[in-house]
């Protein structure tokens, strides 16, 4: 396997596990062409989550026939509204290096709390692996929970955070102190 492509495994890019763009009438995908691009420029919302079938004040306006009917109506959505230009990948990986440290910190924290220097590697193993896989990957299921993201989305992540959380295991599990 070559290096590239080793990395591409390891390493979540943006359009990675993410729902898909086409002009395709099926649930989840978002069309695309010049009538969306055209939208798309006509203002420049700002960065980060935008949605449309929330009301503002939850309490009162859940209830009223108006919005019930909004919510029926469709569509309702959540959007993440990403910056204009070419991706920085510098920054990603950065940020994920940063993620994947936090994440090992909790795991040794967890592992060196429970187990005593001179800990078999399984043990080891076993600690790091569940407490890694919890901060890879548990949080990712209230998004489909919640958000309705797609289940095989968040089922591909979690496939990913296992294997991080395996390596990571692995890593702490060979370097333990004996």
């Amino acid at each position: 396997m070559l290096p590239k492509e080793f990395f591409r495994l390891l390493i979540p890019t943006p359009g990675g596990h993410h729902v898909r763009t086409g002009g395709s009438p099926t649930a989840g995908v978002i069309p695309d062409g010049a009538a969306s691009d055209r939208r798309s420029t006509d203002r420049s919302p700002a960065q980060g989550q935008a949605s449309n079938g929330h009301a503002p004040d939850r309490d009162q306006d859940m209830r009223s026939p108006e919005f019930l009917e909004k919510r029926r109506k469709g569509p309702v959505m959540v959007l993440t509204v990403l910056p204009s230009g070419p991706p920085s990948m510098g920054s990603y990986l950065g940020l994920w290096f940063l993620y994947s440290a936090v994440v090992g910190l909790l795991a040794a924290y967890v592992a060196g709390r429970a187990l005593p220097v001179g800990a078999p590697y399984l043990h080891v193993f076993r600690f790091v692996g569940a407490t890694a896989f919890i901060g890879y990957s548990v949080a990712l299921w209230q998004m489909s929970i919640w958000y309705r993201r797609a289940w095989l989305t968040t089922i591909k992540a979690t496939v990913d955070g296992l294997i991080y959380a395996l390596l990571t295991a692995g890593t702490f599990g060979w370097l333990w102190p004996r």
